[in-house]
Parts: C-alpha cells; structure tokens; sequence
C-alpha cells in the first residue's frame, strides 16, 4: 500500500495579545491541532485588529500557493462596540476581509468569557462591558488569574481545565453556542464568544485525515481523497482520479453536533472529541461511491 502523507494544510493565527497568543499555542501543543501563530508573542500586551489586517493583507497578497490555506482573525470587542462609528468601521472591514476567505473569532467583552464558560455551573446571559468588570467571575473559577506568559505556561489548573479537558472544552462549545444565538435587546450588553469556530474548525480537518487513513487501510491502494473546507460548518470530501472529481459525503456541524451526509440522504452522527477509530458504515459508503465511477 502506497504510505499516505501527512495533510499539508497550513493555519495562521492573528491574535491581539498574551491571552489569545498563549491559549492558541497551549491549544496546539496539548490537542496536536497543527498550525501557526502569527505575529509571534506580542511584545506589547495587546494590538488593535487594524494592525493584524496590515500582516493579513501580505499574507492574501502572496501567489496562492504559498498563502496560508487558512486566516483567523482573534478580537475581543470590547473597544470597540462602546464607539459606533468605529465599530460600523470594523462591521464593514469585517465583511470585506470574510469575502476573502478571513474568518472572524470573536469574543465579547474578551477571550476570559470562553474560558469562565469552561467552568460555570450553568449558562447565563450575561452583560459584561469590559474585562474588568467580568475579571471576578472569571478569578472565582480560575484562582490566581493572572494575564502573564507564566501564568499561560505555569499553572497547571488552568492548562488541566481550559487547555486539555475535552469535558470542558465541550461545556464551553456549548454555552458559546447559546451565547451567539442570543439577539440582545436595544442598548444590552451581550455577552458571547466564537472561539468554538476555530475547534470546530480544527476537528474538522481531524476527521478528514481519520477518513483518509481509515479508507486507505480498507482499500489498500493509493488513495485521491480532497478536501473543501467552508468557514468553520462543513467540511466536503472528494475523491480524485485523472479528471474527475466525486463528491464523497460532507462533515457538517449542526450546532455543536457532527453529522456525515451521503448524496443519498443517509446521516450519521459522528463524535468529534473522539477518534474515529471505528466507521465501517462510513467507509463503505465512500468506497461504494468510488466503485461507481
């Protein structure tokens, strides 16, 4: 059987400070999730969107195939909601970038919300202005909070509860979830945060590479599986020989549920905290479409 390479797809990061630098990189050395973070650790504690759209812009500028196969942008709102004009400013800039392929990861007021939804007893809407003002809630769950680089690589509460648990990570998908559902009255404060969209964005690839493998081991012979991968929701799995190019099935987040869709209607849930090491119905779904070519 011909070896499978390893999948060749590189991630880039854009975070604004300490906190969103050192959870991505904690993320990416406990989980194996592979990509890079971009710039390196701020030598300042924080920069404004403004200027990680400047290295974005270089990045998009490059011949496509030594650009990124993926951009994040990380921000916390907070400054920027509490200034209408600059915020319609970022709203538009925002729709612009996407269009380009940039996905947006935000927080409101700031990242600490994602990791306080790893540990709340239960979900609540909440209203939040400013990291100040939820810096309580979030110390009373992670005792010692401290925005430092010692306190991301040091302290082992915070890397067992917020950087490894999937238990967890899987509460704080969903009350992140719930939290972005919520459409806020006139002159509420919302609190939410997307930082699920990047994890499901990274378990996606995961299954891709498990499929790959698994169908490799089943086939035992080259195997043409791509892939297309839409935002962070759904994710397509082709298979090519010569000059075609099938549709295989679709990976598809429905909320905090992964699903795998057959062109002929035929579902299955699929765990995403977990490895796939068992999918013969998937398989052979996929191997009978590639008979049929």
């Amino acid at each position: 059987m011909e070896q499978i390479r390893p999948l060749e797809y590189t991630i880039k990061i854009y975070g604004e400070g300490f906190t969103e630098w050192f959870y991505f990189d904690g993320l990416r050395t406990n989980n194996r999730f592979r990509f890079s973070m971009v710039p390196e650790v701020p030598k300042n504690s924080r920069s404004s969107y403004k200027q990680n759209l400047k290295l974005i812009d270089k990045e998009l500028k490059k011949k496509p195939q030594e650009r990124a196969d993926a951009l994040f942008l990380v921000i916390d709102t907070d400054t920027l909601v509490n200034n209408k004009e600059q915020y319609n400013l970022y709203l538009a800039t925002k729709e612009k970038y996407k269009k380009q392929g940039v996905i947006f990861i935000e927080s409101h007021p700031c990242i600490e919300l994602w990791f306080l939804y790893h540990l709340a007893d239960r979900f609540a809407r909440t209203n939040y202005e400013t990291y100040e003002a939820l810096r309580p809630a979030v110390e009373k769950v992670l005792p010692g909070y401290d925005k430092t680089a010692r306190y991301y690589q040091k302290n082992q509460f915070f890397r067992e509860n917020i950087l490894m648990d999937t238990t967890k990570r899987a509460q704080a998908i969903d009350y992140a979830i719930r939290s972005c559902k919520y459409t806020p009255v006139a002159n509420e404060i919302a609190n939410y945060s997307e930082i699920f969209k990047a994890i499901h964005f990274f378990r996606l690839l995961q299954k891709f590479v498990e499929i790959r493998t698994m169908l490799a081991e089943h086939l035992r012979r080259p195997i043409y599986l791509s892939h297309e991968i839409e935002q962070h929701k759904q994710l397509h799995v082709y298979w090519e020989e010569k000059d075609n190019k099938q549709l295989c099935c679709t990976l598809k987040y429905k909320e905090a549920k992964l699903f795998c869709f057959f062109a002929d209607g035929t579902v299955f849930e699929m765990n995403d905290r977990e490895p796939l090491t068992h999918a013969p119905e998937i398989i052979s779904r996929i191997e009978l479409t590639i008979n049929q070519l």
